[in-house]
């Protein structure tokens, strides 16, 4: 009885989560793929073919720090025996107004690639006589001149008893009627001023201008999305799928553990694939830990 609710818990979760299951394995491979679904492009080049035979070996380079440090009263030597390495890459790049490269040469692997990308265009600031448009654009800057304090009494009150200044201004959106058509205007305060009686900030029409977001960025953002926003917006709601992800994700893990054992015959094939993916990921995660601390 446990065994068939199990199997059907576990079989309708999956399906019902198999959404993100896509979402966020496909993801995975943006961030592992720079090139895919993206107009960049990686050329894996010939190391022999590239003028790399007069970089300095990284031995010479260690003798002459060494000796440096020397100079400086500090004693040090390489050790005989243990080969001196370039850890990172060497890095070139060419860079035009609508396009940059990169050559990039692991002089250790005797590997080298080059990527390159076009430059988002840059959107020229409007003058003053054009203010309609730069609404209807990027947004206005707009300084507010209100005699009326922003934050009253008993707030200001409030944030000197926690010993905290404010650092940012909520935006504003209404709806306004701009040379007869009726808009969503959203106003974008910039840092507080002292005084709170005069604002600085962007006015421009809501949705009017789209981000210039490509399949690929908005993939990306979505794998990347997580944690539950004060504002109860989408973003906010999407976290809940990041929570559900989790459990499932759990869930899945646990169940089939439960539901392996319960196969004796699979007992000891299994027991030896847990051992050596636990290994494997053990060992792997020491070598990121390493790299990334002492990296």
């Amino acid at each position: 009885m446990i065994m068939r609710w199990l199997r059907r818990l576990h079989l309708f979760s999956g399906l019902f989560m198999l959404p993100w299951v896509f979402l966020y394995g496909f993801t995975a491979l943006l961030f592992n793929h720079s090139t895919l679904l993206s107009e960049a492009t990686q050329e894996w080049l010939n190391v022999e073919e590239q003028a790399t035979s007069s970089i300095r070996p990284a031995s010479s380079m260690a003798e002459e720090i060494c000796a440096a440090l020397s100079s400086q009263g500090v004693e040090a030597q390489p050790v005989k025996g243990r080969s001196a390495e370039y850890a990172s890459p060497f890095i070139a790049v060419n860079e035009s107004p609508e396009r940059v490269s990169y050559f990039v040469l692991d002089i250790e692997g005797d590997r080298a690639y080059r990527w390159s990308q076009s430059k988002s265009p840059t959107t020229p600031l409007r003058p003053d006589a054009e203010a309609i448009e730069a609404i209807r654009g990027k947004g206005a800057e707009l300084e507010i001149s209100s005699t009326e304090e922003l934050l009253g009494e008993s707030f200001r009150a409030r944030l000197m008893e926690e010993g905290m200044s404010l650092s940012s201004l909520p935006k504003v959106e209404f709806t306004a009627l701009l040379e007869g058509e009726m808009v969503r205007l959203r106003f974008s305060p910039t840092s507080p001023a002292e005084g709170m009686t005069g604002i600085k900030g962007k006015v421009s029409v809501v949705g009017s201008e789209a981000k210039d977001l490509t399949t690929r960025d908005f993939l990306i953002q979505l794998h990347r999305a997580h944690g539950y926003g004060i504002m109860r917006d989408a973003r906010h709601f999407w976290a809940y799928s990041v929570d559900l992800m989790f459990l499932s994700m759990t869930f899945w893990g646990l169940s089939g553990l439960f539901m392996w054992w319960q196969l004796k015959k699979m007992r000891r094939a299994g027991a030896l694939t847990l051992l050596i993916s636990t290994a494997t990921a053990a060992a792997l995660a020491y070598g990121m830990h390493a790299q990334l601390v002492y990296g």
